[in-house]
């Protein structure tokens, strides 16, 4: 009887091993972290760290170039994401050289050393801060990041960043000036302009320095 008690709990205790052994082999496996996972922070209330693409080209390089980005939603195909974030694009970075070329004219009117017959008249000026500022954008601007994504719904997302080149802007300005022919004195004006663009760079390494901190 003792021999068969033993057995019995033998038996047992065989067949509840086997049970766990079989468990644990339908139980499925922990997928290993890539190293992308193990890098990606874990945010807050449930929050993602998203990546954007041609975000990074789309900051300005002071000292050597202006940058524009855009982004589209929505879109039917892929062209059109793309053109019309390009359009984005320029429109940004559009803005920002009007900008320069708006407080270029204002310094450079209000210059005592700037005869009157040399200034620029309002009219002049209201079309450099637009019509000058976006030709020279479309003309000498490089698309140096085009991407395109799809949505959930299946509509295409567009990306796209331009650079303007710091060493074109006096070229650039130069031809719509003449074309508009406005007299004007240049190495005043020209002077005024890198007044400016300095300024403008300087508030932006100001505002790179304290993302970084």
């Amino acid at each position: 009887m003792k021999a068969l008690r033993v057995l019995s709990i033998l038996l047992f205790a065989g067949a509840t091993m086997f049970s766990m052994t079989a468990e644990a082999k339908k139980k499925p496996k922990t997928p290993q972290q890539t190293l992308k996972d193990q890098l990606t922070p874990i945010m807050p209330n449930g929050e993602q760290n998203l990546y954007i693409f041609c975000e990074e080209e789309g900051y300005d390089k002071p000292g050597e170039y202006m940058a524009g980005f855009g982004i589209y939603e929505g879109a039917e195909n892929r062209q059109e994401a793309l053109i019309e974030a390009n359009r984005v694009a320029v429109e940004e970075l559009g803005t920002k050289f009007a900008g320069i070329i708006n407080n270029a004219v204002s310094n450079y009117n209000k210059s005592t050393k700037v005869p009157d017959g040399k200034k620029i008249s309002e009219k002049q000026r209201e079309g450099l801060t637009t019509s000058v500022a976006q030709t020279a954008v479309n003309k000498y601007g490089n698309a140096v990041c085009r991407k395109f994504s799809q949505a959930a719904d299946g509509s295409y997302i567009g990306y796209v960043a331009l650079h303007f080149m710091e060493s074109d802007i006096d070229r650039a300005v130069t031809e719509q000036l003449q074309e508009m022919k406005v007299d004007f004195d240049r190495e005043k004006f020209f002077q005024s302009m890198q007044e400016q663009l300095d300024k403008y760079n300087a508030q932006k390494e100001k505002e790179q320095a304290s993302y970084s901190e």
